[in-house]
């Protein structure tokens, strides 16, 4: 059974073209959640979309399917991406030029039943159109159940022999004992009892420490694997690797500590576990000296969180000083979604996925540490999504993005449909992300949605360059929800180099204090220094009113800036330094 269906908009995409195959250790992607978690970073672009023809396929019912199609933009198009409801996403083939593109998809898995896959074209400006082709792949049909044997002729009967002559009849003999009665019929074995439900967990105090060591590819020099044979409870007898541990059965206040220098070939672990607590948490930590454990995951996720659709409360995970490596192929470094909360990610290495961690879209996702971690050199996001109640800080954003799109960003937080609280980004360093040929394209911290308190502050953002869609710090409604926009909004302390459309941008954040912020510039270009709009939901009047912009200092060697708030706002003790005074004194870096 085969349907098509089509859309298009002007909106851009941060779709990967990896390939995501099943994995043992996690179920199938629900088309709704991954939709979600792509359109994040969908937002208008006010240009065309490509022209995107999907070519019918003839299917016969196979496991798999082939499909092809054409696509044309003035501008190019980038990439065509699929993916399948019931899993798998990846890239289709793609050869031509702008006039005209041909592309072709192979071997999409299909599930017995009814798959509904997406294509997703993208222009360089970030445009995209999508078109939906719904394939139901048959069950196998059973094999007919074989015709009975037929049943074997009766024997035939024997000749009756001659009777013989009659003996005299004997003495009667004494009757014989009762037989006894037939022995009963065996009770039919019972079934077996369930396994008994496992025993509460220990408290922490009693809660094991497993070491593991493994040599896989780059691993240090000397590294000597452990053996899973060990019992793995010391250092000096190590288990290899987490075979046969089941992590979701493990006692609250457990420790899985793996050796410096050692390396893994890593699959995706999903998490679940009942009996950890935000007090006695599941830990994944490192053990020796030298180099940072290093997980090598070269598909889907390193570490993934519950199950689709899941509203039980989960808590209690922390990972440290780990180093976790897509190797350009990976898709998310960290996948959190459903109810977790209590989750603290530290002094962690994250590179070489499309995104590093990635916060579920509209998920009741909160109490989320995110604190110095190096996150760089992964082809998208380095982090996306929402989160109440968290804190981000002292993290290293460098070298993400490498496509460069303005829809991707170092950082970029997204409340949904919904509304988030309680934020805080204190002191990351954002470090020549989006950058392409030299120059940044794209943005660095982007904030959208409805945030009911948040807090960015001692952020330092550095560029050499930067094209016009190179943002600093941006925060606005996001593009197709309405009665969206920020309250209780702070910006403060914030140094910003070489960024080009704004340094400061905040749409509908009545009563925004942004305040004490440093934006340095040094070519020639016209930049907002700080610039407030009102809101662009004309609807939503509490959205609406004055700000405070304050002791604010914009440095341009070269170029020029300006200070904008809306009516009513506060706007007093910002400075523009011009020239040599550019490089000195307050403006001295």
């Amino acid at each position: 059974m085969l349907a098509l269906a089509a859309c298009g908009g002007s909106d851009g995409t941060s779709t990967t073209g990896e390939s995501l195959s099943s994995d043992s250790s996690s179920e199938i992607l629900d088309s709704a959640r991954r939709e979600t978690a792509l359109a994040y970073s969908w937002a208008a672009s006010g240009q065309s979309a490509p022209v995107l023809l999907v070519t019918a396929p003839s299917y016969t019912g196979t496991a798999t399917v082939t499909i092809r199609g054409t696509a044309r933009d003035d501008r190019g198009v980038t990439r065509i991406t699929w993916f399948n409801d019931r899993g798998g996403i990846g890239q289709a083939t793609l050869s031509g030029t702008a006039s005209g593109y041909t592309w072709v998809a192979t071997s999409i898995p299909l599930a017995v039943g009814a798959n509904v896959i997406k294509f997703v074209a993208e222009d360089a400006n970030g445009s995209w159109t999508m078109e939906t082709v719904n394939l139901t792949r048959p069950a196998t049909a059973p094999a007919p159940a074989p015709a009975p044997a037929p049943a074997p002729a009766p024997a035939p009967a024997p000749a009756p022999a001659p009777a013989p002559a009659p003996a005299p009849a004997p003495a009667p003999a004494p009757a014989p004992a009762p037989a006894p009665a037939p022995a009963p019929a065996p009770a039919p074995a019972p079934a077996p009892a369930p396994a008994p439900a496992p025993a509460p967990a220990p408290a922490p105090g009693g809660a094991p420490t497993y070491y593991f060591s493994d040599c896989q590819t780059g691993a240090a020099t000397g590294c000597l694997p452990g053996s899973n044979a060990n019992v793995g409870t010391s250092a000096q007898y190590p288990k290899q690797n987490l075979a046969g541990i089941n992590v979701n059965a493990l006692p609250a206040g457990t420790r899985l500590l793996f050796a410096r220098g050692g390396s893994w070939n890593h699959s995706t672990i999903r998490l679940d576990n009942r009996n950890v607590t935000a007090a006695a948490p599941l830990t994944f930590d490192s053990y020796g000296s030298g180099n940072l454990p290093v997980f090598r995951t070269p598909a889907n996720f390193g570490f993934e969180f519950g199950g689709f659709g899941n509203r039980d409360d989960d808590r209690g995970y922390t990972f440290r000083n780990i180093k976790l490596d897509g190797v350009g192929t990976g898709q998310w470094g960290f996948w959190l979604r459903g109810m977790l909360r209590d989750v603290i990610i530290e002094n962690v290495e994250i590179t070489g996925f499309y995104t590093a961690i990635e916060l579920q879209g509209n998920d009741p996702i909160s109490h989320i540490t995110v604190r110095n971690n190096n996150i760089h050199r992964n082809r998208g996001n380095g982090i996306i999504g929402n989160a109440s109640d968290s804190l981000f800080e002292g993290n290293t954003f460098e070298n993400n993005n490498a496509v460069g799109s303005t829809f991707v960003h170092g950082v970029y937080l997204s409340s949904g449909n919904g509304a988030i609280s309680n934020v805080v980004f204190r002191n990351n360093r954002f470090v020549r992300n989006s950058i392409v040929g030299g120059i940044c394209t794209g943005g660095n911290l982007t904030v959208h949605g409805r945030v009911n308190g948040l807090t960015i502050e001692g952020n330092t953002i550095l560029q050499d360059n930067a094209s016009e869609g190179c943002w600093g710090i941006s925060i606005s409604p996001y593009a197709t929800y309405a009665n969206q926009g920020f309250s209780s909004l702070v910006v403060r302390n914030n140094n910003i180099v070489n960024v080009g459309n704004c340094a400061v941008c905040v749409t509908a954040a009545p009563g925004a204090i942004v305040e004490g912020n440093k934006s340095w510039l040094n070519f020639a270009r016209g930049q907002s220094t700080i610039r407030l709009n009102e809101s662009e939901e004309t609807s939503d009047g509490d959205l609406r009113g004055p700000a405070t912009v304050r002791n604010n200092l914009a440095c341009y060697t070269s170029g020029s800036g300006s200070f904008t708030a809306p009516s009513g706002s506060t706007i007093t003790g910002n400075l523009t330094r011009t020239g040599a005074a550019a490089s000195t004194d307050a403006c001295a870096r």
